[in-house]
């Protein structure tokens, strides 16, 4: 969550990288009054149905998948400067956003897409 003098916002990783890379955001501009844990992009997800063992194999492709090839404005874009992998999650990876939802009371039904 971040503060800025008359305006009240949240700034995920990934726009505050966007704002960077557009020249719009200027960290001094801000205060940082919390940070939650680290939170998982959207996740990879693998039909059910398929074959066990084509699903160990997309898993093993995408658990090993090296993007340290990719150009440094694109990995700040995906909100990975500092990680060349992608990393395995499992439901509990995504409490914090749970808890924060939580906690503001949101009713997620009635929000937009």
């Amino acid at each position: 969550m971040v503060f800025r003098p008359r305006t009240y916002a949240t700034c995920p990783s990934r726009a505050i990288a966007g704002a960077e890379l557009a020249g719009s955001y200027n960290e001094a501009d801000y205060a940082r009054l919390w940070q939650s844990d680290p939170i998982p992009n959207g996740p990879f997800a693998v039909r059910a149905d398929l074959e066990p063992e084509l699903k160990a194999e997309v898993t093993e492709i995408l658990r090993t998948l090296d993007l340290s090839s990719m150009p440094e404005r694109d990995m700040r874009f995906l909100g990975r400067k500092n990680s060349h992998r992608l990393a395995a999650v499992d439901d509990q990876s995504y409490d914090g956003i749970r808890d924060v939802v939580s906690v503001l009371h949101l009713d997620l039904s009635k929000m937009r897409e």
